[in-house]
């Protein structure tokens, strides 16, 4: 296996949830705060336990695609653990929403506390928020210097993040509805064509939360959207995979390699797995409790487990999977879950890489 990925990440098996952890270049980076609460995992413990190579102590960057509680039952677990994000993007509109269920929750006679203490942590996520140096940019990007700022392709090695959202007011009645279409979609891309000959394209991992139709529909009508998600590596599937999400004319668009859902088990006819596995082209699969693998279209993590991402740029990547058994994710115990190599040694590698391209 290749060592010094640019970019490594996790989609964790959270059940009917999301979250999924980014190593970008040399920042951490959390997209969505899910949990497996059926199975005793949290995602945010694991990251930031000593007994794994992830050496995480604060997240430097937190994308919260919208405030459904399938996305944020781990902040309890983030705070606990003193991950304070650094910078944080949530949800454009989504305050006013969940600050009135908060209040019906507080006025039931059979109050949720557990969505309560997501929500108001939700809501206080800017008590942690730093300044950063330099101020941010709204799609930061970093580098293998250790520096920050935009790069272009055959420019400077490092991991960018392009974001997008619904801009209508059409997006649903209902606070269910309007929360999903109010989800960021996230363009992830990691280039670095110094380890490759010829000019590879970057790897692109697309993000897309809840959105449902009416939130699809709206960002693509955004050109820029479509246009940096075009021809991704992999997409996570809107909604976990839900047929009511499926969008044929979107996902043909973004033309995945592969299809990710991150979804708990449900009946056959809920989820779209044929529609997406007649749309994507295929990416090799290993299997990391067997050695094997094979091509795959569509992966879950309800069948497949965490999934883990390593990449470089789009012709040096691979994909695995650890498998359904928690007992040793769970445990603490180290192994192939962990990091990719020493994190100082990899970036090392990279920056040396990157001088040599530059001569």
């Amino acid at each position: 296996m290749p060592q010094g990925h640019l970019m490594e990440s996790r989609i964790w098996d959270v059940g009917k949830g999301s979250s999924n952890y980014i190593k970008a270049a040399t920042k951490d980076v959390v997209i969505d705060c899910g949990r497996n609460g059926s199975e005793g995992f949290s995602p945010m413990q694991h990251i930031s336990s000593p007994a794994r190579n992830y050496g995480v102590s604060k997240i430097d960057y937190l994308i919260i695609t919208h405030p459904h509680n399938d996305h944020i039952d781990d902040l309890p677990n983030l705070d606990e653990h003193g991950l304070h994000p650094k910078r944080i993007h949530r949800a454009r509109g989504s305050r006013e929403l969940v600050e009135e269920k908060l209040t019906e929750e507080r006025n039931s006679n059979e109050p949720d506390e557990a969505y309560i203490e997501n929500a108001e942590i939700y809501l206080e996520l800017d008590n942690y928020d730093e300044e950063p140096e330099p101020p941010q940019t709204s799609n930061p990007a970093w580098s293998t210097q250790g520096g920050e700022g935009v790069f272009t392709d055959g420019g400077e090695i490092g991991v960018s993040f392009h974001k997008f959202s619904a801009t209508g007011d059409d997006i649903g009645s209902g606070r269910y509805d309007r929360l999903n279409n109010m989800s960021i979609l996230t363009v992830v891309q990691a280039q670095d064509s110094s380890v490759t000959s010829g000019d590879a394209e970057p790897f692109k991992l697309v993000t897309c939360g809840d959105l449902m139709p009416e939130g699809i529909d709206d960002i693509m009508e955004t050109t820029s959207a479509m246009e940096t998600a075009e021809d991704a590596d992999v997409l996570v599937a809107p909604h976990h995979g839900r047929e009511s999400s499926f969008n044929r004319e979107f996902v043909e668009q973004v033309n995945p390699d592969l299809v990710v859902f991150s979804d708990k088990s449900v009946d056959d006819g809920v989820t779209a797995n044929g529609k997406y596995n007649d749309v994507a082209n295929g990416a090799e699969v290993s299997y990391e409790y067997n050695g094997e693998s094979e091509e795959r279209k569509v992966i879950t993590t309800r069948n497949d487990g965490r999934v883990k991402l390593l990449a470089n740029n789009s012709d040096d990547c691979e994909v695995s999977v650890w498998g359904t058994n928690y007992a040793d994710m769970v445990s603490g115990e180290a192994g192939t879950d962990a990091l990719d190599g020493d994190i100082e040694a990899k970036m090392s590698r990279l920056k040396r890489r990157y001088k040599e391209s530059a001569r």
